[in-house]
């Protein structure tokens, strides 16, 4: 009689499916804690990457970019964007165990440098070093970002990268960007080429991620619009464009805020020589012009502690804005532009200087403005420091410095056109100076005020000087 022993095969094939059981959870685990880099992943790339497809465990997590680890940013589809991305650059799109309030991400830069990819996608304007797609409650903080001097085609074929960070929707038109915060970033565009179509931080409410720029879809709900998100101690320069968040009309962009006490931006523009080559909705606005900050269909905004300068005005660009807010819905709210210092200068013949713009409001809606500084130095275009139109809007004006010089074109201090309830222009301080054109300190132009205070304002006007 032959007897065997048994073999007990039980055991080891439970082990083994234990193990295999542990690395697959662990490879798609949620990400919580802080992640260093290097060190839990091996590049931003890696850690982006990861995040996307596994989303974020309670209590939220950091990518950590430990200090003197540069990193550059990932080629369209390449490892930390997106297979559906057309544009260069990170792209952060989390769909399951998405951040919340409670559960955010920071990606904390510790003074890293990123690079763009030096293989932009040619003829695209998507390109952006970081985009964040129908994504909430993710914090960008202290990298610094530049364009990669590889890329220096600026015609119709360019591989430039446009911009420093886009917020747009993900997919579809309900999926906005919401409660994200830019901080203490430096981004600077342009290396290798000057290049007309740079924008510093891009906010648009109309495009998607992974699909052209120059297409523009309404968002179809306020969930689809990229409403309260922060722009902190930014430096932004090398670029014809600052800061710009454009909502839809149907649903606004709310509550968006560039810059606060201690925390403002600081934007050097480049100046523009010709105009811009990309259709989007945001380029329709501008695309021969260049603006500080721009405000497109936002309400209960604030753009306060800002910086804003453009040295030597371009060519081709009529008006420069240090700060344009228009179009926004009925209702009622504030729009808040205080505590700005603006700085515009063109040699150039008639291009046309506004310190701050506002053509955004209603009768119940109420803009604020106050304790701006506004330096602008023209020629023979028209030079204004502060302007509104919208017709119904409470301005109240306050404790503005503003001094505009100019050779042969008018010189205006403040100005309100419309109808309005209310209109406060008070202890604001004037100086205007024109050679041989006219010159107007406060002015209120067309429509009805039910309430008209112009109290304690000091101007002083030079002509011919």
């Amino acid at each position: 009689m032959t007897t065997s022993t048994p073999t007990n095969l039980g055991l080891p094939k439970v082990l083994l499916l234990f193990v295999a059981i542990f690395f697959a959870f662990n490879a798609n685990a949620q990400l919580s804690g802080t992640k260093n880099i290097p060190g839990d992943y091996a590049t931003l790339g890696a850690a982006i990457a990861a995040l996307n497809s596994s989303g974020v465990a309670t209590g939220g997590v950091t990518l950590n970019v430990i200090a003197g680890n540069p990193q550059t940013a990932p080629v369209a589809g390449g490892t930390g964007s997106d297979a559906s991305a057309i544009g260069a650059g990170y792209v952060i799109k989390i769909t399951s165990a998405v951040p919340t309030a409670s559960n955010p991400v920071v990606i904390q830069g510790n003074g890293n440098t990123i690079t763009a990819s030096g293989l932009s996608t040619a003829s695209n304007y998507n390109d952006a070093i970081f985009t964040i797609a129908g994504t909430s409650y993710i914090t960008i903080n202290n990298f610094v970002m530049n364009d990669n001097a590889a890329n220096t085609t600026v015609a119709a074929s360019n591989n430039k990268t446009e911009i420093g960070v886009a917020i747009v929707r993900g997919n579809g038109t309900t999926l906005g960007s919401q409660y994200n915060t830019v901080s203490n970033c430096t981004i600077t565009l342009g290396q290798g080429a000057a290049y007309t179509n740079t924008v510093g931080i891009y906010v648009n409410s109309s495009n998607s991620f992974n699909v052209a720029y120059a297409t523009a879809t309404a968002a179809t709900s306020a969930a689809g619009a990229n409403s309260y998100n922060s722009f902190y101690s930014n430096t932004i320069s090398g670029v014809t464009c600052g800061i710009t968040l454009i909502g839809t009309s149907g649903f606004n962009d709310v509550g968006n805020v560039v810059g606060a006490s201690g925390q403002g931006n600081t934007i050097t523009l480049t100046p523009r020589t010709a105009a811009m080559t990309m259709t989007t909705a945001y380029a329709n606005y501008v695309k021969t012009r260049q603006e500080g900050i721009f405000l497109l269909n936002n309400n209960s905004f604030f753009a306060q502690y800002n910086s804003i300068r453009l040295a030597t005005g371009g060519t081709t660009n009529t008006p420069n804005n240090g700060i344009f807010a228009s179009t926004s819905a009925s209702g009622a709210y504030t729009n808040t532009i205080t505590n700005n210092t603006i700085s515009l200068t063109t040699a150039t013949a008639a291009i046309a200087l506004n310190g701050i713009q506002n053509t955004s409001g209603n009768s119940s809606a109420t803009l604020k403005l106050d304790n701006n500084t506004i330096r602008d130095t023209a020629t023979t275009g028209a030079n204004v420091g502060i302007s509104n139109t919208a017709a119904g809007v409470t301005i109240n004006a306050k404790n503005n410095n503003i001094r505009l010089s100019n050779t042969t074109g008018a010189v205006t201090g403040i100005t309100s056109s419309g109808a309005a309830t209310t209109v406060n222009m008070n202890n604001d301080t004037l100086t205007a100076v024109s050679t041989t054109g006219g010159v107007t300190g406060i002015l209120q132009v067309t429509g009805a005020v039910t309430t008209l205070s112009m109290a304690s304002n000091r101007v002083t006007i030079t002509t011919g000087a």
